[in-house]
């Protein structure tokens, strides 16, 4: 418990992440994620596995982009490190202890950045939705992204912020977690680079015989395309959330994320993002962040 507060108070962040938990979030993953390495072992060597067979497809290597880079462990940044000319590793924080164990990679380069381009338009101090990756889009020299596990949290953790916040939630459009995922996406299909997506997009909860007690779809119920590869990932294992009770995600791996005919394939309703909903906020407490 004194680490996560000492972790907290010495970490830089924009004012806004903190205002929105972010920071918090951050240190609170950082601490189970030590408690659970074993467990989370396979998850990330499956993770591994798919940016590897990602970064083999290509033909250049100057520059690869780690969209909601967190912890590094789910994407093998040191090989990154190694194999290209520069590594941006993107994320609203970046905990020093991440920042201290790849040090010595002189080619990578921590960019702070809200991925949703949510955080201000939730917060009021804009008017609508901002185009977080504008500039990076923009590069030439950009040959790989990679969004790392990412897109379920996109939802969750503006989804609780603003079921914490009737006031402002009110606000704004009823389903914005869930455009917040379909925005993501055009995100990563206006690349003109290969798309590497990782992320999880089921939740249960069982037993120790076994039995689902409670499970919830962590991408809008999008119908996602068969992926390269899935596995099950123990986010809580017996004893962390319960002594008797798991949480398992099922996670998707692809190794190249089509750019075209998505949003037609999983139905994400286009929106003007300031337009505001006639139905106001219901809230809808999902699963707390990792």
């Amino acid at each position: 418990m004194l680490a996560e507060l000492l972790l907290r108070l010495t970490t830089t962040a924009p004012p806004e992440m903190r205002r929105l938990g972010l920071v918090k979030e951050a240190v609170w993953l950082w601490s189970r994620a030590t408690r659970c390495r074993k467990a989370w072992a396979a998850h990330e060597q499956r993770c591994h596995a798919v940016v590897e067979r990602a970064v083999a497809r290509l033909g250049r290597h100057r520059t690869v982009v780690v969209l909601g880079s967190g912890l590094c462990r789910d994407v093998p940044v040191g090989r990154l490190a190694e194999l290209f000319e520069r590594v941006v590793l993107v994320d609203v924080v970046h905990l020093w202890p991440v920042r201290l164990r790849l040090a010595r990679h002189k080619n990578i380069q921590f960019a702070h950045r809200d991925v949703t381009g949510l955080a201000k338009w939730i917060l009021g101090d804009a008017e609508n939705r901002g185009d977080p990756l504008a500039d990076l889009r923009g590069n030439p020299d950009v040959d790989l992204v990679i969004s790392a596990n990412l897109l379920s949290q996109i939802a969750i953790c503006p989804e609780n912020w603003l079921d914490d916040h009737p006031g402002r939630a009110g606000e704004l459009p009823a389903d914005l977690p869930s455009r917040a995922i379909g925005w993501h996406l055009d995100d990563l299909a206006a690349f003109a680079c290969p798309v590497c997506l990782l992320t999880d997009v089921h939740m249960k909860v069982v037993d120790r015989d076994g039995r689902v007690v409670e499970e919830t779809n962590l991408v809008a119920d999008l119908p996602m395309p068969t992926p390269d590869d899935a596995w099950d990932w123990p986010v809580a294992p017996f004893g962390e959330i319960g002594r008797h009770i798991a949480r398992i995600h099922r996670v998707h791996g692809y190794t190249q994320w089509p750019r075209t005919g998505m949003r037609e394939a999983v139905n994400i309703p286009r929106r003007q993002a300031g337009a505001p909903d006639r139905e106001r906020w219901t809230p809808r407490r999902r699963p707390a962040a990792r």
